[in-house]
């Protein structure tokens, strides 16, 4: 639990000093996530699958933090699809215990911020995807968004602030 809060805390450290319109390339360490479809896009499905992935998380043993991601793929993102929401996942800083994950390389991820509600976050893509174009910069074909402050922070949905990453190639 120490450990847990530790890495909360360093969480809403980062986001205290962030600038939510940044737009940029960030160095990322390796980090780990599992990821489960969805049966169909509707809330009651995603969440439903983020809590199995959830159950799986602390089942297997492993311990400290996680968030819960969303995939997006860019055959949406570049056809400006930024809402299609059919998949959970954990994003993990350390190696996890569980059977099922993937591995997010180390390396220079494009990121962009967005505050408030998930449905408009389509302006956020926007300005992702212009800095990237305007820069020369190739991208990866999944886009991560998770929560940089969520509900464990925020009282209101209009104050969560969600990270957007993709890998550069």
């Amino acid at each position: 639990m120490k450990k847990w809060m530790a890495q909360r805390r360093h969480k809403l450290d980062t986001a205290v000093n962030t600038d939510f319109g940044m737009v940029g390339v960030v160095e990322r360490r390796e980090r780990y996530y599992t990821f489960a479809e969805a049966e169909s896009e509707e809330a009651k499905d995603i969440y439903k699958k983020a809590g199995n992935l959830i159950k799986e998380f602390y089942a297997s043993g492993t311990d400290g933090d996680y968030d819960i991601a969303y995939i997006q793929y860019a055959h949406n993102v570049e056809n400006g699809i930024y809402d299609k929401y059919n998949n959970s996942a954990l994003l993990m800083e350390e190696k996890p215990r569980m059977k099922n994950y993937r591995i997010m390389p180390a390396g220079r991820y494009l990121t962009a911020y967005h505050k408030g509600h998930w449905n408009s976050i389509g302006e956020a893509y926007e300005r992702l995807l212009a800095y990237r174009d305007n820069n020369g910069l190739k991208t990866d074909s999944e886009y991560i968004e998770y929560y940089v402050v969520d509900n464990f922070i925020a009282d209101n949905i209009d104050d969560y602030l969600t990270s957007i990453e993709v890998m550069l190639k």
